[in-house]
């Protein structure tokens, strides 16, 4: 699993991206790369389900272009997967 996981990581990490390394690790380590993506991280994190399209063309309105949005998406929706992981594993006395 600890490799899987690094994978992961490295990936995101790694990856060529409109959006900078330092929004990347921000939003890895639980924090918002900034405005105008503040509430959208919020529900990638929290409530994804909720997510419409309206929430897309309010970031595109805001200038966030599509890739930006999928970048960003992908880093919350990581950094939410783990702390739900982390949250299972401690749960069970372990650690990842």
């Amino acid at each position: 699993m600890r490799e899987s996981i690094a994978k992961v990581l490295r990936s995101v990490r790694a990856a060529r991206c409109e959006t900078s390394a330092a929004a990347r690790e921000a939003l890895l380590a639980g924090g918002s790369p900034g405005a105008p993506f503040d509430e959208w991280v919020e529900k990638v994190r929290g409530a994804a389900y909720s997510i419409a399209d309206e929430d897309v063309a309010a970031l595109r309105a805001a200038g966030a272009s599509e890739d930006a949005i999928y970048e960003t998406t992908v880093c919350a929706a990581v950094a939410a997967s783990l702390a739900h992981l982390d949250a299972g594993l401690a749960a069970l006395g372990r650690k990842r």
